[in-house]
């Protein structure tokens, strides 16, 4: 207080912060570290750490910590006065990654899932000086509320058939009619986050206009979260929905796999280019959802792992260039 009575200031002149971004670049390192030191196996009926847990934080702190990297030059430059929003909307959704990685329930998973998507809706505005900024964050809220309302419709039938909300014993349910098209509904609306076709619609324009460290970032990770909720809700033994998702996921998979790589092909903007080449990755992790073995799910997350070093680091070039 005497410093800025002074006419002193802790933080630059203008509403410059910075140290902000450093700040948060390193808590999420750090937090990047700690997923090494924390023990597995601790289970409670809502939220479980193992080792799937652990490895998609990773995926999800390492590219948070690249994006708030990235983000010290550029919110500096385009958005000064609201840096401490930006860094905040970012650790939130990074908090809903890492707590939708581990749910054992589906109300948990449904919160999480929801607390991951809200602030990417404000995120992929803070260019709100620009009209294809706040074309893309429309188009990315309005695909983002279709997606919650799918994924939260199909949720209960999963619970009215099952009559609990534990992923296990849906998982292990009968399957059925209304089993079913429960499971459809919600995958559905997890397609919304992967970019797979037809639920792809927002993902050129978003990836154009919103600030290039954030798509970085939302390239990867919410493809890390939908692919940890499917396998929360699927990887069980004894579990039907994935031989019920099989036969939807692979033909999902080859139109994902052929309309992203095509359309790529006469893109003239690099980040529009980027954004059609993410839709034909989001084919490759279907892939691991049709075969629907430990092994495939394994090398999802591998996959998704050297995804963040390729696919950020094109846009922060993209950046940069």
């Amino acid at each position: 207080a005497e410093l800025i009575r002074g006419g002193e200031s802790a933080w630059p002149a203008g509403g410059s912060s910075r140290g902000l971004g450093a700040l948060t670049a390193i808590g999420l390192f750090a937090a990047f570290v700690a997923t090494w030191f924390v023990p597995q196996g601790v289970a409670y009926a809502a939220y479980t750490n193992d080792g799937f847990t652990e490895a998609v934080q990773r995926i999800v702190l390492a590219a948070g910590a690249l994006s708030a990297l990235a983000s010290i030059d550029h919110a500096d430059e385009h958005f000064p006065r609201r840096q401490g929003e930006y860094y905040l909307l970012l650790i939130t959704s990074i908090f809903g990654m890492t707590l939708l990685a581990g749910a054992r329930e589906l109300v948990t998973l449904l919160v999480a899932f929801e607390t991951m998507g809200i602030p990417q809706y404000v995120l992929a505005a803070m260019h709100k000086n620009r009209k294809a900024g706040v074309e893309g964050a429309v188009k990315l809220y309005l695909t983002g509320a279709i997606s919650a309302g799918l994924t939260m419709y199909g949720a209960s039938f999963l619970v009215g058939t099952a009559g609990s909300t534990q992923l296990a014993v849906i998982a292990n349910t009968p399957p059925d009619a209304m089993l079913a098209f429960g499971a459809l509904l919600v995958l559905a609306g997890m397609g919304f986050k992967l970019g797979v076709v037809p639920f792809h619609m927002w993902v050129p324009d978003v990836y154009q206009s919103a600030p290039a460290p954030f798509v970085g970032f939302l390239s990867v990770a919410p493809k890390a979260a939908a692919v940890a909720a499917l396998v929360r809700i699927a990887a069980h033994g004894g579990s039907s929905l994935p031989e019920l998702w099989a036969p939807i996921v692979i033909v999902l998979a080859v139109i994902t796999l052929t309309v992203g790589n095509l359309f790529a092909l006469p893109q003239t903007n690099v980040r529009r280019l980027l954004a059609w080449s993410g839709i034909g990755h989001a084919g490759f992790l279907l892939i691991a959802f049709a075969i629907g073995t430990a092994e495939a799910y394994a090398a999802a997350l591998f996959y998704l792992a050297t995804y963040v070093a390729g696919n950020t680091g094109a846009f922060f070039v993209a950046e940069a260039v």
